[in-house]
């Protein structure tokens, strides 16, 4: 049991959906203040403090995995978009 890793993902309204890597302790009762990491491996650049309304959440996820049982995971880090397509222009 002390080995297990512990994981809440979260689900929002607009569909994004992000993994609570730690609950921050903020003077706020209106909304969750956490740092994150997106689930989605195309927004999966790095670990950022999200303030997110109460409202907004739509599910939470929470499940745990043993070391032994887990996924040999391999990082993907995508370049950006050769063509430029889709980037506003100023």
């Amino acid at each position: 049991m002390s080995e297990l890793e512990v994981h809440t993902v979260i689900y929002l309204r607009d569909g994004f959906s992000y993994e609570v890597s730690e609950i921050i302790d903020a003077p706020t009762k209106s909304a969750l203040v956490c740092e994150v990491v997106p689930v989605e491996e195309a927004w999966r650049v790095g670990a950022f403090v999200a303030s997110i309304p109460f409202e907004d959440i739509v599910r939470v996820e929470i499940f745990a995995i043993h070391p032994s049982e887990k996924p040999h995971e391999t990082p993907h880090i995508t370049g950006f978009r050769a063509s430029g397509e889709g980037v506003p222009r100023e």
